[in-house]
């Protein structure tokens, strides 16, 4: 049986061309086998992992604003399990700062006991300050309630468990470390992983999942929760304007939910980044619009390492994790949701906030916003659905090619692209959920180039705006433009493709295409998948 192993390199090899501390090696035999080979060289074993790529550290940082479930300094020891209750507020909390966490609701609380495994409900926490990120994303889950210390976790009964990815704000890690984290839906049996950590959010950065971590995430959509799919939240990122996850692989991927931030009246936050991957957004605080003396003192309720407490934590980081409680709460409510319906049921349960700026309608009358995603997640309303839903079926696919490439782009100007989806041939009805561009194009300015897709409906999705920061001229190569904005639309009829050039340089558009996932139905059935 052949094993494809990770090892950590202790000493100087000859072989390897660059100083290198971690590699990825082939064993005949069994894990025994590879342990005792680790033994002999001197390198510590570290586990089993995927597909075989060369591994180059990639720069990795933390998302919030001052790995969640997957960077706190816990390890998590055994499988989790999935218990929630919805109560009320029928508790004097004795906390001193619940008064401050405005973004519980009043209603309503998320009970999720046993959700994440911990060996240690109170663990010291005068240690490794600087990596305080893991631990104030776990307390807005699970943070202990009536305890008269600092605040209420969202699920407040919860215990809390974590895999060490990052250390510190800014980390180098390699594919294989990536994908060990993101198994632990599959080796310990994790219903949800929440990730407040990706790609530097500089504005002139991409980066989106290699081989081996790639297949860890596909793997736990396929295989995990016995076959209904681990859920993965990920945190959108805290570019601002000059930045877009669509340039984040990890957030704007089908199998992750991306997850943005709102202030307390519901405008995006600052630091939000336009990104049409983006499937919904949770209240987090912040400055408000045009509040030039704001105090930030709506943020959100976090422990310090030291001991102490504030009212200070932001980002997409905070967000995320506020959205895992309540996808813990609707697997409680029906435990065989799969991924899609989790999906599904976070986009018919968000809010739009109302008459703020932005905001558009899709063809399937969906609301929707290039910050916000589909809304604010409504937790009654998740679990509600959650409680009576039937399975959406199979996934299936679509491809369309783009004619007429390659095509010059010429200076300052913009160009359209059109495709036919023609009807199926079996007059069933295909109704979206995610839709993919994939493009590859040569720029001067790659941070010059906007895209955006228009559907048959006249929905209009903006994938890729303007980074002002981003000079590198290294275009894109088979790039994946990700778009919820077009969620239940059927995708009959023409798709336009405009492409931006705002440089004073030539481009040229070398290939693209269309991937539309969703499910099919018969034409009679459309209706009930149309209601909401």
């Amino acid at each position: 049986m052949w094993f494809r192993l990770l090892l950590i390199l202790l000493l100087m090899s000859r072989v390897i061309l660059w100083k290198v501390d971690h590699f990825v090696a082939k064993i005949s035999g069994d894990e025994n086998v590879a342990k005792e080979i680790s033994k002999t060289f001197g390198v510590h074993y570290l586990g089993e992992v995927h597909h075989v790529l060369p591994q180059i550290g990639r720069l990795r940082v933390l998302r919030n604003k001052s790995l969640s479930i997957l960077s706190s300094s816990e390890e998590l020891n055994r499988p989790c399990s999935r218990v929630t209750e919805c109560a009320t507020w029928d508790i004097n909390f004795n906390d001193p700062f619940f008064p401050y966490q405005w973004y519980l609701d009043a209603g309503v609380s998320y009970d999720v006991s046993g959700t994440w495994i911990s060996s240690d409900p109170m663990p010291d926490l005068r240690h490794y300050i600087q990596n305080s990120h893991g631990t104030q994303c776990a307390a807005i889950i699970s943070a202990a309630g009536n305890n008269s210390y600092c605040g209420v976790g969202v699920a407040f009964k919860a215990k809390v468990g974590g895999v060490r990815l990052l250390k510190g704000e800014k980390s180098h890690v390699i594919d294989a470390q990536e994908a060990l984290a993101l198994r632990v839906a599959i080796t310990k049996r994790v219903d949800i992983i929440v990730s407040s950590w990706g790609p530097p959010d500089n504005g002139k950065s991409i980066g989106e999942p290699e081989e081996l971590a790639k297949q860890a995430i596909i793997e736990g959509i396929e295989k995990g929760r016995n076959g209904k799919g681990a859920i993965f939240l990920w945190a959108v990122g805290n570019g601002g304007l000059s930045d877009n996850c669509n340039l984040d692989g990890y957030a704007s991927s089908i199998y992750t939910i991306a997850i943005s931030s709102l202030t307390k009246s519901g405008y995006p936050c600052v630091y939000d980044e336009p990104c049409s991957a983006t499937l919904a957004s949770c209240y987090v605080g912040g400055k408000e619009p045009n509040d030039r003396n704001h105090l930030h003192t709506d943020n959100m309720v976090v422990p310090q390492l030291d001991g102490g407490c504030k009212n200070s934590f932001q980002g997409t980081s905070a967000a995320t994790p506020l959205a895992a409680g309540i996808v813990a709460l609707m697997l409680q409510a029906n435990g065989n949701l799969t991924w899609r319906d989790v999906q599904h049921i976070i986009v018919r349960s968000a809010r739009k906030p109302s008459n703020h700026y932005g905001w558009l309608q899709n063809g399937a009358g969906l609301s929707y916003h290039i910050f916000s995603g589909f809304g604010a997640i409504d937790a009654a309303k998740a679990a509600e659905l959650s409680s009576t839903w039937d399975s959406v079926p199979p996934q299936r696919n679509v491809t369309a090619l783009i004619p007429g490439l390659p095509r010059y782009l010429l200076p300052t100007s913009r160009s359209l692209l059109k495709v036919l989806v023609p009807p199926r041939e079996d007059f069933k009805t295909f109704i979206l959920e995610h839709t993919i561009l994939i493009v590859s194009l040569a720029s001067t300015t790659r941070g010059k180039i906007e895209l955006s897709l228009t559907s048959p409906s006249g929905t209009v999705s903006h994938l890729l705006t303007e980074r002002p920061l981003d000079d590198a001229q290294s275009g894109f190569k088979d790039w994946r433009f990700m778009s919820t904005h077009f969620w239940l639309e059927d995708p009959t009829g023409v798709w336009a493709v405009v492409v931006n050039n705002l440089t004073e340089d030539f481009g040229e558009i070398k290939d693209a295409r269309i991937l539309f996932y969703g499910f099919c139905v018969e034409q009679g059935n459309k209706k009930s998948y149309m209601s909401f």
